[in-house]
């Protein structure tokens, strides 16, 4: 917003400026353009005072390998999440503060709720990758965060694993990431088509506002619905 003000400053100065050098055709063009550029400041504060951060391509959050750390740390007391492939934050790169995270948030007695997209986890075969690692690549995007949940678990106290929650649905279901934190939410929409996946946004904003009620509301609506989401029933045998 503050650049914003700023741009619009420089450019009234610019404008007193070359008023005064330039033909009345040429000042007429820089008059449009002006005007272009006050309106499109406009419409950006519009944004802004909506309630939206940032809308952006999702690869340049990935730029600097920070963006998706960022999240789980600014997350003290809230972590919903939608995806289809929420396996991936137990990658090399984010296990450590993704696990650390929900570990504490369970500990704390916060909630950590999560939708996963795909087909009904099979527990005998997450059992059976307990009990044999090599087991694990038979394990199905669903079930890998399910085994990696239940590792979570056995880490927490009784009274506390209940505030884990973990849904699955049918892929139709979900068509867009979803991350609720704090103080902000994210959400991207899931683009099928390689062809265009260059053009997958993320967009970000501060919750509370209508935008990010919207999101927030669809989410509890999901897996408040069996018909929609099935709740996975994780300690089971722990």
């Amino acid at each position: 917003i503050g650049l914003s003000v700023l741009c619009s400053i420089i450019a009234s100065i610019l404008y007193s400026v070359l008023q005064l050098s330039i033909s009345s055709n040429e000042q007429k063009d820089i008059v449009d353009r002006l005007k272009e550029m006050n309106e499109k400041l406009r419409i950006q504060n519009e944004l802004y005072d909506s309630g939206i951060v940032s809308i952006r391509k999702k690869s340049y959050y990935d730029r600097d390998g920070k963006f998706w750390k960022d999240i789980l740390l600014s997350s003290s007391n809230k972590l919903d999440l939608i995806g289809h492939a929420i396996s991936n934050w137990f990658d090399d790169e984010n296990r450590t503060l993704f696990v650390g995270k929900v570990t504490e948030l369970l500990k704390r007695g916060n909630a950590v709720r999560i939708i996963l997209s795909g087909e009904e986890p099979d527990i005998s075969k997450i059992k059976a990758a307990e009990r044999n690692e090599d087991q694990k690549r038979n394990l199905n995007k669903v079930e890998r965060t399910c085994y990696e949940m239940r590792i979570i678990l056995r880490g927490v106290p009784r009274d506390k694993r209940k505030r884990l929650r973990v849904f699955y649905t049918d892929l139709k279901q979900v068509s867009y990431m979803y991350i609720r934190t704090d103080h902000k939410c994210f959400i991207s929409p899931y683009i099928y088509s390689t062809t265009n996946s260059s053009n997958s946004f993320l967009l970000e904003l501060e919750t509370g506002v209508d935008y990010s009620r919207c999101f927030d509301n669809d989410f509890s609506e999901m897996i408040e619905n069996e018909n929609i989401c099935k709740p996975v029933n994780l300690e089971d045998g722990l």
